[in-house]
């Protein structure tokens, strides 16, 4: 209960500065002989640190730590020190502690006085009430003690004058009164007891309340009329309840307090029932938190109404709930989204406390089913329900927005990761401005982007989803955060997309704002599109412009296909400007982890440069440029120890058509090697001989010839009849010449071939077996 956290923290401080003066730290005191141990001093530091830190701890769950390790150490510190002369003073700080610091810890102590807690919280405000009331009673006793010692055991006069005119007659019977209201509150001892307890310390507080500060009389004044109502004394109970509305002020969490204690009192003298239509005049004034923190209750009194009257309760089970419904429906736009939040929240403390919602009320079920999943159960029964919110015009938008935040856990629960991707982008999408949209947009960007990086992105449905998140992210959330991170994406997959020839929806556009920190994700982004950006200008033939993408970044960040993009981006532009790939540091690396991806890479870069015509009729003549690239990627083939049998013969062809025919016999000699039956990698080796011309390498050539048209010197098959046996055809014909061995045979075999096809296959052949057949 957020509005009333650590109201009455310090609400003794203007009681203690009453009667002799003291020292403002009790450990600058002058001891007796029975002094202190060493660790008091440090046991008390911790103790000022620690009450620093419940003011500041941001959960419900960390006030109560930091509040029970601060009440640990005040434990230990009276342990270790019961002869102390400070005792006393240390005792009631100890039972001020438990009130002013550990009972408000989480709002507990007001959720019990105001009849909003459930077990938990009443048994730990029990369990502190009576600790606080144990430690009142032995200060008093203690007081006593040290007050009468005698001899070198004798306190300071300024200590006695202390414990008589500030302790004993002030703090200890104040603590002690509000302690035995805490008591009788939580049920500790039996109802004739609760009633001397509650009727002492209401004389006590009759005594005190006119020499308090207005905000602890306040207070004081609240505990007081709570009291008394539960005795039946309703002058009394109204008596001290005005008091405490009056000495509020214009401060809003004590009027807001001293209102609910009102409103508890009334049902504790009049019933529920009119308890709950008196408190109707307090609905929809103030801030939200008092608005909440009145409706709240006024919903807690009129459940416990129905059932007192036992009312039908599946017929007016929705009225129970209205106050709560009323706050959410008069808020105004900007604060709708964290309104509904906290009426969610005080639904759910409702349920948690143990009683049901009623599942008819979108506000009812979303909180019931959040619960539900807080506590691991399945609620697959609830989705179309839920669903149906989400679709009907009736509820209101901050409601559907919320309906789909559930079912967005409910799959995250689940680990329907897809499908929490596109609910939270459809919340994003459909309810813009509510107030969870950035969390939703920033959910479904990290979960499309951990399921496209789980495939590499190689799945185009993950892509998609990836790219539709992150574009309606960096189009429509300026203020978040992570905004310049995801227009960085943005450019990201939209140079990836185009690095691919991959349609995409995405325009590729720098971001707009700066991106000044380093992390993991920027980094990789960055690697991404210095990758992306390599592999467009390396394809587009830009190679020092690729090369200089790439020194942008190391790469050490990105995924297989990242890395093979880099990669091949860098080995086609070393290729194109002739460097030595096989000294490159990265790609060395890259080899030695996984040398069949730099073959794989190599024979990519191959075929891309290789020339459409890979038998042409003429040899070719030479190509420096492309034989410095040919011998290039020979040297990174060479290094792969590829035993890819293709990517040999690519090299191989290459290496040819640039008329380097030594190093490309060699490599059609490997291609053979691993593939001994190829029939290009023959011919490519017979091309080589035929271009060395000598009478030895001639007549192996036309051995290699025949032999790859034996069985089909003339096909008849036009498809068969591909530039391969057009060039068997012509090289036979050319070796008879060059060995002057042209014969009537040869003119015949000439005539036959034009029988099969008069224009031989192409003007270049025709023109190629004209010149064989006159020189």
């Amino acid at each position: 209960m957020r509005i009333w956290k650590l109201v009455c923290i310090g609400c003794f401080i203007a009681i203690k500065t009453h009667g002799a003066p003291q020292a403002a730290d009790p450990t600058a005191m002058d001891p007796p002989a029975q002094t202190a141990s060493d660790s008091s001093t440090t046991a008390l530091e911790s103790i000022a640190n620690l009450k620093q830190r419940v003011k500041i701890a941001p959960t419900e769950a960390t006030q109560r730590t930091a509040a029970d390790e601060l009440l640990s150490i005040r434990r230990g510190l009276l342990s270790a020190n019961k002869n102390d002369s400070r005792w006393p003073v240390w005792l009631t700080d100890h039972a001020e502690d438990c009130f002013t610091i550990a009972l408000p810890a989480g709002g507990d102590v007001d959720r019990v006085i105001f009849g909003l807690a459930g077990p938990d919280a009443r048994r730990r405000v029990r369990e502190l009430s009576r600790e606080m009331l144990l430690a009142a009673e032995e200060a008093d006793s203690a007081a006593v003690i040290v007050i009468a010692r005698k001899g070198r055991d004798q306190p300071t006069a300024q200590l006695i004058a202390q414990l008589e005119q500030v302790e004993r007659a002030r703090r200890i019977p104040l603590l002690r009164s509000l302690a035995e209201i805490l008591n009788t509150e939580t049920h500790e001892y039996d109802a004739q007891k609760r009633r001397v307890m509650g009727e002492a310390a209401l004389a006590r507080l009759d005594a005190l309340i006119s020499e308090l500060d207005d905000r602890t009389a306040s207070i004081v004044s609240r505990y007081g009329g709570l009291a008394a109502a539960r005795l039946g004394d309703e002058q009394r109970a109204n008596q001290y309840l005005s008091l405490s509305r009056q000495k509020a002020g214009q401060d809003e969490a004590l009027l807001t307090l001293a209102d609910l204690a009102s409103l508890r009192a009334a049902g504790l003298l009049r019933g529920p029932s009119q308890a709950a239509d008196a408190g109707v005049v307090l609905e929809g004034s103030g801030s939200i938190l008092r608005q909440l923190a009145i409706a709240e209750l006024l919903c807690r009194l009129r459940k416990q109404a129905l059932g007192e009257l036992g009312v039908d309760l599946q017929i007016t089970q929705r009225a129970w709930t209205a106050p709560l419904s009323d706050v959410l429906r008069h808020s105004s736009t900007k604060d709708l989204s964290s309104t509904r939040d906290a009426v969610l929240s005080k639904l759910a403390s409702i349920e948690r406390d143990g009683t049901p919602l009623p599942e008819r009320d979108p506000m009812c079920l979303i909180a019931s089913v959040d619960q539900a999943i807080d506590r691991g159960e399945s609620i697959q029964e609830k989705i179309t329900m839920l669903e149906t919110l989400t679709n009907d015009p009736a509820v209101l938008g901050s409601m559907q927005a919320a309906a789909l935040r559930t079912l967005t856990r409910m799959d995250l629960a689940a680990d329907h990761w897809s499908d929490a991707a596109d609910r939270s982008m459809r919340l994003a999408k459909e309810h813009a401005s509510d107030a969870a949209s950035p969390a939703a947009i920033a959910l479904a960007i990290r979960v499309s982007r951990e399921l496209d990086k789980g495939v590499d992105g190689q799945d185009v449905i993950a892509r998609n989803r990836l790219e539709k998140a992150v574009q309606m992210g960096a189009s429509t959330f300026p203020d978040h955060p992570d905004f310049g991170l995801w227009q960085l994406e943005r450019q990201v997959l939209a140079t990836e997309a185009l690095a691919d020839q991959r349609t995409c929806a995405l325009e590729i556009s720098a971001p707009t704002v700066a991106i000044a920190q380093s992390s993991v994700a920027v980094n990789e982004l960055r690697d991404r599109l210095n990758a992306a950006q390599a592999w467009i200008e390396s394809e587009k033939g830009n190679a020092q412009a690729a090369l200089d993408c790439l020194a942008r970044s190391n790469g050490e960040s990105l995924g297989p296909t990242a890395t093979a993009r880099r990669l091949s981006a860098k080995i086609s532009a070393n290729a194109a400007l002739a460097k030595d790939i096989s000294t490159d540091t990265e790609v060395i690396a890259a080899n030695q982890k996984n040398p069949e991806l730099i073959a794989g890479l190599t024979a990519r870069r191959l075929r891309v440069l290789m020339p459409s015509d890979r038998w042409p009729a003429t040899l070719p003549s030479r190509n420096a440029n492309l034989a410095a690239s040919a011998t290039s990627l020979l040297k990174t083939l060479t290094m792969s120890n590829s035993a890819d049998a293709v990517a040999w013969l690519d090299l191989a062809d290459l290496l040819r058509v640039s008329a380097e025919f030594e190093l490309a016999q060699s490599a059609y000699q490997k291609s053979l090697q691993l593939k001994s039956n190829s029939k290009e990698a023959l011919l490519g080796k017979a091309e080589c001989l035929f271009a060395h011309g000598d009478p030895t390498s001639l007549g192996e050539a036309m051995s290699i010839y025949k032999q790859l048209l034996a069985g089909k010197e003339y096909e008849p098959d036009p498809a068969l009849r591909d530039p391969s046996w057009w060039l068997c055809q012509l090289r036979q014909l050319e070796i008879l010449r060059a060995a002057n061995r042209w014969d009537e045979r040869a003119t015949m075999r000439l005539s036959r071939l034009k029988a099969i096809d008069e224009s031989l296959s192409s003007q270049a052949f025709a023109a190629a077996f004209a010149k064989a057949a006159n020189p």
